[in-house]
């Protein structure tokens, strides 16, 4: 007998068992992900509040790395640390950007209505401080209510809404760098995309940017991490975390001049791009997607670039040359970057190009 539901996520019997239809299945950590690399491990922070360790493939035994502190989604009343999503998210993330990641297992409503899932990512958070050197399109009452039924306000409590009478002022964050990510066709958007605007105006005195990737739903990249877009947002986050990782091991330096939230100088020559992204190597074989293969090349002491040339059937066969200048307003960007590999490896391959791409100083 049902004695109530939140469809499709929670369903709770009389008799006190609780279903969840729509949960991922969970799965063990894995001592090293075959495909990554990453290892992973399963932790007690308290009796109730657990966590999944996750560890990148290092060479160096005796490098620092930063934290990341993970909080799964699912209204608070569904999803897992040990969800086969999560742990492929996850571990996508932990493996491009290098961090250690913590992903905790808080506890959910109904059986624990809020705020025990705020106290319980409140003591995580805590603990691995501990351990470190250093309005919407969606109708969330429902939720809300059935998550926290005691919560005063309703749907205009703080702790839901940071926008509501009486919260804390968002220019109090404690944190340096901010990044907000919202999808084109997810019912949360606007209020990700306010949430951005509301920090930059409450005079924050750090760096906030908002991403919103077209054509996707919520959680895309959770779901289909292996899609175009779920990738490029997994390749952001990491290129975000690094960034930040090396601003921290930077904080110590005098800034000369700056450009937000373009590039710093530093006093002593060096230039952090911060909105640059990795940069990979050649394909010397071809791509095993577009049959393109690429090398690079010097064309003097401070000019190089990267040729492309596609795959032909016919090797007498003359083709038309594209010399591409890659964008940045001249101070960031690589001929060499990840998205711009990808991009003329597209074009070449549709346009049958010989192309070279060149990078200068």
């Amino acid at each position: 007998e049902v004695a109530s539901e939140l469809l499709p996520l929670v369903r709770v019997y009389v008799d006190g068992t609780v279903e969840r239809p729509i949960d991922s299945p969970h799965v063990p950590p894995s001592p090293e992900d075959p495909s990554t690399g990453v290892s992973s491990k399963d932790i007690s922070i308290t009796p109730h509040i657990s966590a999944r360790l996750y560890l990148p493939k290092i060479t160096d035994a005796t490098q620092k790395i930063p934290v990341l502190v993970y909080f799964h989604g699912g209204g608070f009343c569904t999803g897992s640390a040990f969800s086969f999503l999560d742990r492929r998210n996850v571990t996508a993330l932990v493996s491009q950007s290098k961090v250690l990641a913590v992903s905790v297992e808080y506890r959910l409503a109904p059986e624990h209505a809020l705020p025990a899932a705020y106290e319980d990512s409140w003591a995580a958070l805590q603990w691995v401080a501990s351990h470190t050197v250093r309005n919407t399109n969606i109708n969330l009452e429902p939720i809300w209510s059935f998550v926290y039924p005691l919560a005063s306000g309703g749907i205009d409590n703080p702790m839901i809404n940071p926008f509501a009478d009486g919260a804390p002022s968002l220019s109090g964050i404690g944190c340096s760098r901010l990044l907000v990510c919202v999808s084109e066709k997810d019912e949360l958007r606007e209020r990700g995309a306010r949430y951005h605007a509301a920090v930059k105006e409450s005079g924050w005195r750090g760096e906030v940017a908002l991403v919103e990737v077209q054509g996707e739903g919520h959680c895309f990249h959770v779901f289909s991490p292996d899609s175009e877009n779920g990738k490029n947002l997994i390749r952001r986050l990491a290129s975000f975390i690094m960034h930040l990782w090396i601003a921290m091991a930077s904080d110590k330096k005098e800034v000369a001049t700056e450009v937000l939230p373009i590039l710093r100088v530093y006093k002593d020559g060096s230039v952090e791009r911060l909105l640059d992204l990795p940069t990979i190597p050649p394909s010397s074989d071809e791509d095993p997607t577009t049959g393109v293969s690429s090398k690079d090349i010097t064309i003097s002491p401070e000019v190089s670039a990267r040729l492309y040339h596609p795959k032909l059937t016919h090797t007498t066969r003359k083709l038309p040359i594209v010399v591409y200048f890659h964008g940045g307003t001249f101070c960031v960007g690589s001929a060499y970057a990840l998205l711009c590999h990808n991009f003329i490896n597209s074009l070449v391959s549709q346009a049958r190009l010989s192309l070279s791409r060149s990078s200068t100083g």
